[in-house]
């Protein structure tokens, strides 16, 4: 069923819970490795973080335009892969059952994963369940069925001790996905 999807657009809120801080986000992907994230927050400006299937950076209203390099680009490759579920082989070096964990999501089996940079990445799937609930410093949750697939309707980012929450709204397979959410916004404050 995943191998049968080649791109999804999502779009829904974003929060900063302890701020109250709301705004929307959309999320662009497209196979097999390209996505878009933004949001969009009132006051505050539009934010993107791009791979295009060969660059990656960010851009942000207040910091401006930040080209990603290595190891973070590698990072984004993988994560961005948009057939990433089926190609763990593929994209890590080694993959160990490390067991199970309690956390404040309940009791998670623990993957542990080794970049062919040598770095491990972490992800636990719910014991009762068997969905992933985190992957690459992202809680996902809220999971609903999409066509033939599941799709997390919830993720959890920390970034510097807040939590950033982004709560989908509509999911949709296999639609165009325009050019322009892979390029670079002009604007003032988020130039290069």
């Amino acid at each position: 069923a995943l191998g049968r999807l080649k791109s999804r657009v999502s779009t829904g809120v974003s929060t900063l819970p302890l701020q109250s801080i709301t705004g929307k986000v959309a999320i662009y992907e497209e196979a097999p490795d390209r996505r878009s994230l933004e949001v969009n927050i009132p006051s505050i400006g539009l934010m993107k973080l791009v791979y295009d299937g060969k660059r990656g950076w960010m851009q942000h209203p207040l910091t401006g335009f930040v080209e990603l390099k290595e190891p973070m680009l590698s990072s984004l490759r993988r994560e961005y892969n948009f057939y990433r579920m089926t190609k763990y082989k593929e994209l890590y070096v080694r993959i160990d059952y490390a067991g199970t964990r309690d956390t404040e999501q309940g009791r998670v089996n623990v993957i542990e994963l080794l970049t062919p940079e040598g770095y491990t990445e972490e992800m636990f799937f719910d014991v009762k369940s068997g969905l992933l609930v985190y992957s690459g410093g992202t809680y996902l949750g809220d999971y609903r069925q999409v066509g033939e697939v599941k799709v997390p309707f919830m993720m959890r980012v920390p970034v510097a001790g807040l939590n950033v929450v982004m709560q989908l709204e509509q999911v949709t397979h296999n639609v165009p996905v325009s050019v322009e959410a892979f390029t670079e916004s002009q604007s003032c404050f988020a130039t290069k």
